[in-house]
């Protein structure tokens, strides 16, 4: 098992590029994983997650998107988070990870995925 999380590409804000846009990802290595994400060059959209997980012989067991603007800091906030109520933050955040999954995909700034070996790389089956 593989669990990752990373920022999600289908985020309202986001202007990157689809990941499946770039011919040739080994030729940005050397600008990304910078501190503050100021590397990212692309971000994953939830339909990509699939193909990219079979490609590498692992299928996709869950994909969970969290961390709205408002808790992640994006909206100007990252100064005041620590003068708001925890449980407040925490509320809001549960709020927005139980939306329909079309408004979840695109109101939260990162996606948490589980990846597995596909079952007919396990050896049996």
């Amino acid at each position: 098992m593989i669990v990752l999380t990373t920022p999600n590409g289908e985020y309202f804000r986001n202007t990157l590029p689809r990941f499946s846009a770039c011919d040739d990802p080994a030729k940005y290595e050397g600008m990304q994983f910078q501190p503050h994400a100021d590397g990212h060059i692309f971000l994953l959209h939830p339909d990509e997650w699939g193909p990219l997980a079979a490609s590498a012989g692992l299928t996709v067991r869950s994909l969970q998107f969290f961390n709205n603007p408002l808790t992640s800091g994006y909206l100007g906030t990252r100064h005041l988070l620590p003068f708001i109520p925890r449980g407040l933050v925490g509320a809001l955040e549960g709020l927005t990870e139980r939306l329909p999954r079309a408004m979840a995909e695109r109101f939260n700034t990162h996606t948490a995925v589980v990846l597995s070996r596909s079952p007919g790389l396990l050896g049996f089956g």
